[in-house]
């Protein structure tokens, strides 16, 4: 059996915390007799900005809010990874991006 385990550090490649999980799991499974294989992803992301508003009236039990998301519709990436197989072959990249611009309202009625 094989276990390929992915580890990511963010922000900093000499941040040892972030690495504690993986280096436990590959323990485990070494112990447990798997052949175990660690790839280790040093991405740093840049850093990024976004404004986020939202207001709301109550009167009685009735709420109304609105709000807004990336009001300014930064456009930047927040994680994401390597996706490897089994045989611990990559077969892909994820990124996962800031939700774009997003505005809308709610109602809540209390009972």
């Amino acid at each position: 059996m094989k276990v390929a385990i992915v580890t990511e550090y963010y922000p900093r490649a000499a941040d040892p915390v972030l690495g504690v999980w993986a280096h436990r799991q590959a323990l485990a499974a070494r112990d447990a007799g798997a052949d175990v294989r660690v790839l280790v992803l040093h991405r740093p992301l840049p850093s990024y900005a976004a404004l986020d508003l939202a207001a709301d009236v109550t009167r009685g039990n009735w709420t109304i809010r609105l709000f807004a998301r990336n009001v300014t519709d930064r456009r930047a990436y927040i994680g994401g990874g390597l996706g490897v197989d089994a045989d611990n072959v990559p077969y892909g990249i994820d990124l996962n991006a800031l939700q774009p611009r997003t505005m809308g309202i709610s109602v809540d009625v209390g009972f």
